[in-house]
């Protein structure tokens, strides 16, 4: 396998310019294709691990720099805590070799947090509460939407429904923004890692992380709770608590989710499917929402069904786990 990973307190320009140029046309794409903007955070993180922290924090903030004089402030500041800092995070996980979980519980919980405290700040200097803020928000995305459907001529009885039921879709988006925001980034880390892993497997730069055994990942047993207490809680009580709850339910089905995916990639891998076909279905998986939902039902059945006898301590565990690759040894 050839090695690729750098050395700190070197700076080639060479070395930001093409992951630099590719993470601000990954950004971009978004406006066209909005999963490729997903993948923006990859070239960065490629930065950081493979030449060295210093020339991935030269890139992380000349990317930022662009953004500013290309789309304003907003976007900049966008793009610093959705995939600076979140390119940031994974190489330090790596670096750390911290294991899947905690990577993609730190490289999500540091952007969400930072972007909140944000969030909070553009808020409070516009003289508007966070609720009437996000409901500001909601109210033009909604708008936004009905516009491109009407221009798009869809069905007119789908148009009516949204623009009835707009103020009651503005309230729910900003009772769950906090459970679908962190679920969104949770899901935009495992891309990058899934995105990260089979490129790096494919062309032998060593700069994916060796201890990520997807396949063999399960959630405790006593982690149910979530999804007992969240949806009792947001069926029967009312208040804060309602919605606490509801975030929390939401949050313990995405989790369960990822269980479901790890179910499918145990299977994936254990059928030797070549990476391409791979690559295919994870894009499939994380871009449709039926599929999500699929994968969700796996992850719940799999605490009791067990798909992958993971609880048969007399079982050989054959499974690494690791994508196949050139030098992977799968």
């Amino acid at each position: 396998m050839t090695h690729v990973v750098g050395q700190d307190g070197r700076l080639n320009p060479l070395s930001f310019a093409g992951p630099l140029a590719l993470s601000l046309a990954l950004y971009y794409s978004a406006a066209f294709l909005p999963i490729m903007g997903i993948f923006a955070p990859a070239p960065l993180y490629y930065a950081m691990v493979a030449h060295g922290r210093v020339t991935g924090v030269y890139t992380i903030i000349t990317a930022t720099v662009a953004t500013l004089l290309l789309s304003g402030v907003d976007h900049s500041l966008f793009f610093l805590v959705s995939c600076g800092l979140m390119a940031w995070v994974l190489a330090d996980a790596y670096y750390k070799k911290l294991d899947f979980e905690t990577t993609v519980a730190v490289a999500s919980i540091i952007p969400f947090s930072l972007g909140s405290a944000l969030l909070f700040l553009s808020a409070s200097t516009d003289g508007q509460g966070l609720t009437a803020h996000l409901s500001e928000w909601g109210r033009t995305t909604l708008g936004s939407i009905i516009e491109t459907y009407k221009s798009m001529d869809v069905d007119p009885e789908v148009v009516t429904w949204l623009e009835g039921g707009a103020e009651e879709f503005v309230s729910m988006f900003v009772t769950i923004f906090p459970s679908i925001t962190i679920v969104s980034i949770m899901f935009m880390v495992m891309m990058n890692i899934f995105a990260l892993r089979l490129v790096s497997l494919r062309f032998g730069w060593d700069i994916h992380f060796h201890n990520h055994l997807l396949s063999r990942w399960h959630i405790p047993d006593w982690f149910v709770w979530s999804i007992v207490v969240g949806g009792f809680g947001s069926a029967f009580m009312g208040g804060v608590v309602a919605t606490v709850t509801l975030n929390l339910l939401i949050l313990g089905l995405a989790v369960y989710s990822i269980q479901g995916i790890a179910v499918i990639h145990f299977f994936f891998v254990r059928s030797k499917i070549p990476v391409f076909l791979l690559a295919i279905g994870y894009f499939l998986i994380f871009s449709q929402p039926l599929l999500i939902g699929g994968a969700l039902v796996i992850g719940l059945v799999d605490v009791w069904a067990d798909f992958r006898k993971l609880g048969s301590p007399d079982k050989p565990d054959n499974n690494t786990g690791h994508l196949p690759g050139p030098g992977d040894g799968n």
